[in-house]
């Protein structure tokens, strides 16, 4: 919880792919992916799942499955407390059971979901008037905002986030910024805008020749130890670049002399570097 990761790095160099094997859409040729027992992952993809006859509100609240469950509990309790009316023992176990169901309805944010869908969508752009409209009106980039409306509202421990400011105007890039940087639980963000990266994310981890490479802080600062990083490199490089060269002129001097064993031993050590 907490890490906001910004996955960067090429075209073509692997970043969806990544994400794809996370939620097992793919399978890795070698290795294993571990994941934390019970995690909850949340992806965005560019083709999103919606079902065209619900109404743009009801879509983004249909993944709450289990806050619909617990409301669905909560009026079977109050149906039993009404026709358990005049047994004074039922009525009192009952009471005491719908009491501790409204508790957790409520620790569970389920008397204010419908308020923060409304708020989430309109933050994406949604006017109030677009909130009744069937989803099958809807175009793509429409379509993939109420996609990241769902997103944003599920009960998701991950988040993995393909682009997600591809689709969307300044007003609502920047309310995501602010939804995303105050965000709670954790997400893997790919991203191209080096701004909206320094905005929210507070880890930059970049795919480079295959490998993984991770930076504490956002994206100015994995540019600045990037470039201390490469500049360390290049020293270490020239020093052994002329360590092999001393080297291999102490070889061509000795191999055929006195110090032949010492010249061979250096050319193994040569061969091995």
């Amino acid at each position: 919880p907490g890490h906001h990761v910004g996955l960067i790095g090429a075209n073509g160099a692997g970043k969806t792919t990544i994400l794809k094997l996370i939620t097992s859409e793919l399978t890795p040729d070698s290795g294993d992916i571990s994941r934390q027992k019970g995690c909850r992952v949340g992806y965005l993809t560019q083709d999103p799942d919606l079902d065209p006859s619900c109404t743009v509100i009801d879509e983004a609240i249909r993944g709450l499955t289990a806050l619909h469950a617990m409301e669905k509990e909560l009026r079977t309790a109050e149906q039993a407390l009404e026709q358990a009316r005049g047994n004074d023992e039922e009525s009192e176990r009952l009471l005491a059971r719908y009491g501790r169901l409204q508790d957790t309805f409520e620790r569970a944010g389920g008397y204010t979901y419908h308020h923060r869908a409304e708020a989430v969508l309109h933050g994406l752009g949604f006017s109030e008037r677009d909130l009744t409209l069937p989803v099958q009106v809807l175009s793509g980039g429409q379509k993939t905002r109420l996609s990241l409306a769902k997103l944003l509202l599920g009960d998701s421990d991950l988040l993995l986030l393909d682009e997600p400011e591809s689709h969307l105007d300044m007003q609502a890039t920047e309310w995501l910024e602010k939804y995303l940087s105050e965000y709670r639980g954790a997400f893997l963000l790919v991203s191209h805008d080096r701004y909206f990266l320094d905005r929210t994310a507070n880890r930059i981890t970049e795919l480079e020749h295959h490998t993984l490479k991770n930076y504490t802080g956002n994206y100015s600062q994995h540019l600045k130890l990037k470039a201390e990083h490469l500049h360390l490199q290049s020293r270490q490089y020239e020093r052994q670049q002329a360590m092999i060269a001393q080297t291999e002129e102490f070889i061509r001097r000795n191999i055929a002399g006195q110090k032949t064993k010492q010249a061979q031993g250096r050319r193994k050590m040569l061969d091995r570097l």
